[in-house]
């Protein structure tokens, strides 16, 4: 039963009407007893405040509702146009060009309509860095590492070591590059010259 209901019968009660059938009490039934008129009296107005206070909850639930729902349009920034598409070579080598050149991070944005998370995580990929944080906004003169020269130079026998050395970059470095180049996370396990078995 509903709090609201309990109040109608109750108040139908303390008034001398019975609630069922809407006919008259007699004057000495039970509910006319002081002590039973005050409990009834003090029955509706708890049952009163509960209602006043559940109907309070429910608004703010709704409130908060509707403030959930309209957080995400209100928050949501428009994506790129090219967001989440795959990058094409003719974008690659653009884009490394562009980049090379002196155009920064924030312009290529506007440029490749795409984040600049997507820009910079491209510029890793194609050597530029070992981690999207440390490509710099604009291009500091370290060239990049051929992605294909450094995965024949790997197969062909050439150590983690030996490759820090050639490009001029940390083991980390060239850990990086293979581990975005799919290698696994640490790069791959090398054997050294000699020990490879045919």
């Amino acid at each position: 039963m509903s709090p609201e209901r309990a109040v109608e019968i109750i108040e139908n009660l303390v008034d001398g009407i019975h609630p069922l059938t809407g006919e008259i009490l007699p004057e000495s039934n039970i509910c006319e007893e002081t002590g039973i008129v005050d409990a009834l009296n003090c029955a509706i107005q708890v049952l009163n405040e509960r209602i006043v206070a559940e109907r309070a909850i429910e608004e703010y639930r709704r409130q908060q509702l509707n403030a959930v729902a309209k957080k995400p349009e209100q928050g949501r920034k428009e994506k790129p146009d090219n967001a989440g598409k795959p990058w094409l070579l003719e974008d690659d080598k653009k884009l490394l060009k562009e980049y090379k050149s002196g155009v920064s991070v924030t312009e290529l944005t506007e440029q490749f309509k795409r984040t600049k998370g997507s820009i910079r995580g491209r510029l890793v990929w194609l050597g530029v860095a070992e981690h999207w944080l440390r490509v710099p906004e604009v291009y500091d003169g370290i060239d990049p590492i051929d992605n294909d020269e450094l995965r024949e130079r790997l197969l062909h026998g050439e150590t983690i070591p030996e490759l820090a050395q050639r490009y001029g970059r940390t083991e980390k470095a060239i850990r990086a590059r293979l581990f975005y180049m799919g290698f696994g996370g640490q790069g791959p396990t090398l054997v050294k010259r000699g020990d490879n078995k045919n």
